[in-house]
């Protein structure tokens, strides 16, 4: 790329951080880029999760992108109507012409010489870009247990996040493994329609009342409104940052913490009243927030049924059976896996060969790290959506903040007259110092939980409020990114 040439960029992946990466991309002007999806659609995670009763977690007007307000039916919306707004916001955004769709990518190799990327495709067709920017999330690996595999098992073994098309419980004698955000949306569906249901609890998760419910229409007709959605999303804003200042909710024994947990007990006896032996099984021994909260109305209601039993975890699996921690045998047509995903495996598909032909798998080692979670030093023209230690809420908002860093440096970078920006490896350690030193205060660190890593590091999450984040990664981004051009291929 020479001073006088756009930059030609690569995102790969289509859900919400490849549309947010995009939309930054033309704000700022860059309009040579195309879009990789591997599946047939744009939708991403909203795309694989298909499994009965999947909806968010977070308010829908905030669980939305800045820039392109929907008329929400719920304050929580299910997966089809979350999905049909980001094929539309794809739509309006006139991403069409440069979408690949069932096109994956295999690998992304740094050519020193010419400062560019050559992405090799899954068909095995090559392509060079002046600057890639990664979307694939960090739940996007689905993770089997090691006794689901080679087994036998007679019955059908199905993971969450690869739900046939189609595939009904009704009738079915069903097992659940897992009690997340996933599992329990499964169990409320299944409790309907199977003749038992067991659900298997490795731990179990700390329930919050979630809130669900249609909107009424004076709400949607008020919402519709440029003011009255922004004012609402401003108000689902200060609630999340009320929740997270000082980050006294994930710090175990403050009051904050306190109140939280008194607050589920009383939710869970109150649900549970009628079935108070499956309170001691269900009372985690973990501070709220050593994992991540499930957010439920229906759980406990659910599994009070008759139909459902709650056991101790998987172990084994027979042709005929499951055999759960106790020793007990259970009988099952079908066993949902909601077992979650690779969290801590950044970029876990995908080969990426930086300065030197250094494979960033390699470089990181097990301890994935970047500045803002965005660049990784030694790896030019290369961001990443929802990278290390990104994950935190109103997700959609760290989104925006992650395409907006990426998208700012590859406009300065051409602005400058520049074909390289790189994160400085010294500015980017005292970033990563920084979140480690205040991660290691909170109850992640001390919990089992998919935020850790194998050695116990938190590589996942935030530990400050989003609006920290956006304006550190501004400080972070004019402090710890470089720029440099190719002299010799002036």
């Amino acid at each position: 790329m020479t001073s006088k040439t756009a930059p030609r960029v690569a995102i790969i992946g289509g859900g919400f951080s490849g549309i947010a990466a995009a939309q930054r991309l033309m704000k700022y002007g860059i309009e040579d880029f195309i879009l990789f999806e591997q599946s047939d659609a744009l939708g991403g995670t909203w795309l694989d999760n298909s499994y009965p009763g999947a909806e968010v977690d977070t308010p829908s007007h905030i669980y939305s992108f800045s820039f392109n307000r929907n008329d929400w039916t719920r304050t929580h919306c299910a997966r089809d109507e979350l999905l049909a707004y980001l094929q539309r916001t794809g739509d309006a955004l006139n991403l069409g012409p440069r979408l690949r769709l069932r096109t994956g990518v295999r690998s992304a190799a740094w050519d020193a010489a010419t400062h560019q990327w050559t992405l090799t495709l899954g068909s095995g067709e090559t392509a060079v870009f002046d600057a890639v920017i990664t979307a694939v999330g960090f739940l996007n690996v689905p993770n089997y247990p090691k006794w689901a595999e080679g087994t036998g098992f007679g019955g059908a073994i199905i993971h969450s996040a690869r739900w046939p098309k189609g595939y009904d419980l009704t009738g079915k004698r069903v097992g659940v493994v897992g009690t997340g955000s996933t599992a329990v949306q499964i169990v409320t569906e299944a409790a309907k329609v199977a003749i038992h249901l067991t659900v298997f609890q490795r731990e179990p998760n700390w329930v919050l009342r979630k809130g669900n419910r249609p909107y009424t229409p004076a709400e949607r007709q008020r919402y519709r409104s440029w003011l009255g959605h922004k004012l609402l999303r401003l108000k689902h804003f200060i609630d999340y940052e009320r929740e997270r200042a000082g980050g006294r909710n994930q710090m175990a024994g403050t009051p904050a913490n306190t109140k939280l947990r008194e607050g589920a007990l009383a939710y869970m006896r109150r649900e549970l009243a009628g079935r108070a032996e499956l309170i001691p099984m269900v009372t985690p021994d973990y501070p709220v927030w050593g994992k991540r909260p499930v957010y439920c109305d229906t759980y406990y209601s659910s599994i009070a049924q008759d139909n459902v039993t709650v056991a101790p975890q998987v172990v084994e699996l027979t042709p005929d059976r499951v055999i759960d921690q106790s020793g007990t045998q259970h009988e099952l047509d079908v066993l949902v896996l909601a077992t979650g995903f690779k969290a801590t495996d950044y970029l876990y598909t995908l080969s990426v060969r930086g300065t030197g032909g250094r494979e960033l798998h390699d470089v990181w080692a097990g301890e994935p790290e970047a500045l803002s979670g965005v660049a990784v030093p030694g790896f030019p023209n290369f961001f990443m959506m929802y990278g290390p230690n990104t994950n935190s809420g109103p997700l959609v908002y760290l989104l925006e903040s992650h395409a907006d860093f990426a998208a700012r440096c590859i406009r300065d970078m051409a602005r400058s007259g520049s074909d390289t920006v790189e994160a400085d490896p010294a500015v980017t350690q005292r970033f990563n110092a920084w979140i480690q030193a205040r991660l290691q205060k909170t109850v992640w660190a001390t919990s089992n939980n998919y935020f850790r890593n194998a050695s116990g590091k938190v590589v996942t999450q935030w530990p400050f409020t989003a609006l920290t984040y956006r304006l550190s990664s501004k400080f972070w981004r004019k402090r710890g990114m470089k720029y440099s051009k190719n002299e010799a291929a002036s």
